[in-house]
């Protein structure tokens, strides 16, 4: 038999873990080594883990799955190394049923079939259908890391994980590289692991957008304002096309979910524009300063600042995971009465003024897109207790709080005054007029196009939208 050592990556696994690790234990085909990296986590994972007849490496800091990865290669020396993440439950025969499909040198990669274990939510059920791991109609692209099999020699030939990569993409690119040498993957639906995971509303539509970061960012879709709006409507095109699916598939549940992922994705498209255009000034700023010129290393395009690296393609992964609006809760309330109050009192200007700084846009060009689009919303949807749901979830899932009293004063604002389209044709230091107007006139053609093809779409997305909202999903 093949040696085969496994690693599982883990970072505050404390509820999944042990049922990973059980489930390692039980397999039928030998394992040489069993390799928990424990990416610094801080909950009772290390604890759990010690318990189990396993090798923990703990790194100080969390590093990312990336340098985990990289950290299990360098610590496991068997010919052939297996990984799962700390949120997978592996059948039995998983493992040995990997290990069946490497029947020539060539094949260095196999994976399997990942099942989602829960069904609970309408949020799982949306993961369930549009975020498959294992590939679908006999197309294999690329292995997922969490659920794998590798020659570790292959590995180490083409350098192992791109670390700039962190938790987001380091698979698929791996795979692309051992493709480009010439070697060949393999995947075995035999092989069975369930996915041990539960999402919310913001988790599961978080979770998907950092899914596809990392490959619109190595296609520069943030480097400018053209490419911006070019993401921006593609993120219309995505919503569309699942809209469709799901409506083919009488999986009418997920509509809502379907729609409010084009404000989401297009907010963290904003702000991942926002952030790395922010850190390029900084740089250029301290080029001159320093008066020296930077060049760009050999894999990726970087600028040294600070003694630190501005990384394009993953810098903005760590701002945009972990992001929550700075300040207390009255700086929301701030934020929108310097909008409205200015865009007042210099109604007849071209150029209206602010005093918030520019580091603070993103929730300037939320209320403006929320005030401009109120009166297309009203038209298209006329249950007003959906109108209520639709920004509250807008709020939520963009900064990850709950202000109800706030949505209600926004929501009294659309309704005194339906007309607030000329805040995308007046300068504002804080607002990107390019992705305003790109939102509005976009939504309003598919808002017409969709309806065309599906005369009762907003009585779906209504019903969608109550439904999640009266289980408590959230």
């Amino acid at each position: 038999m093949k040696s085969v050592g496994i690693y599982i990556a883990s970072f505050n696994s404390e509820k999944t873990i042990s049922f990973c690790l059980e489930a390692v234990l039980k397999q039928t085909y030998p394992i040489k080594s069993i390799v928990v990296i424990d990416d610094a986590s801080t909950d009772d994972t290390p604890k759990i883990v010690s318990k189990y007849p396993a090798m923990v490496i703990r790194h100080e800091s969390n590093k990312g799955l990336a340098v985990a990865r990289n950290t299990a290669i360098m610590n496991i020396k068997e010919e052939f190394i297996a990984s799962i993440d700390a949120d997978c439950q592996p059948t039995q025969d998983w493992l040995k049923h990997l290990m069946r499909r490497f029947s020539s040198e060539k094949i260095v990669g196999v994976g399997g079939k990942l099942i989602e274990g829960y069904y609970s939510t309408v949020f799982d059920y949306w993961r369930s259908v549009h975020m498959k791991q294992y590939p679908e109609e006999g197309i294999l692209n690329f292995i997922c890391g969490s659920n794998a099999v590798f020659r570790r020699d292959a590995l180490i030939e083409i350098g192992t994980y791109d670390v700039r990569l962190e938790n987001n993409y380091e698979d698929v690119d791996i795979c692309n590289r051992l493709k480009n040498k010439g070697y060949h993957l393999s995947y075995e639906p035999k092989a069975i692991i369930y996915h041990l995971k539960s999402d919310d509303i913001c988790s599961v539509l978080d979770t998907y957008w950092e899914w596809n970061s990392s490959y619109y960012k190595k296609t520069k879709c943030y480097s400018n304002l053209k490419n911006l709006n070019l993401k921006i409507k593609d993120n219309i095109g995505l919503m569309n096309r699942y809209i469709e699916d799901d409506i083919d598939s009488g999986r009418l549940q997920l509509i809502y979910l379907d729609f409010l992922l084009l404000f989401h994705h297009s907010y963290k498209d904003l702000l991942c524009y926002n952030y790395l255009s922010n850190q390029e000034k900084v740089a250029i700023r301290n080029e001159l300063n320093n008066n020296t010129l930077i060049g760009s290393g050999e894999l990726h395009s970087d600028r040294r600042i600070s003694g630190g690296i501005i990384d394009k393609n993953n810098l903005a992964d760590r701002i945009i995971k972990d992001y929550s609006y700075p300040g207390p809760a009255i700086s929301y309330w701030i934020t929108l009465l310097d909008l409205i109050f200015f865009y007042r009192l210099e109604a007849v200007h071209k150029k209206i003024s602010t005093l918030i700084s520019e580091e603070e846009c993103l929730l300037q060009n939320f209320f403006a897109l929320s005030l401009t689009l109120g009166e297309l919303i009203r038209k298209k949807f006329t249950n007003p207790y959906f109108i209520k749901i639709f920004y509250k979830h807008l709020f939520l899932v963009t900064f990850k709080i709950k202000d109800e009293y706030l949505i209600e004063r926004l929501l009294t604002l659309v309704e005194l005054r339906s007309d607030w389209s000329n805040l995308i044709k007046k300068e504002q230091l804080n607002l990107n007029n390019l992705f305003l107007e790109t939102m509005c006139i976009n939504l309003d053609k598919w808002f017409d196009s969709i309806e065309s093809r599906f005369h009762d779409i907003f009585t779906i997305i209504e019903i969608s939208a109550l439904r999640i909202d009266k289980n408590g999903g959230l």
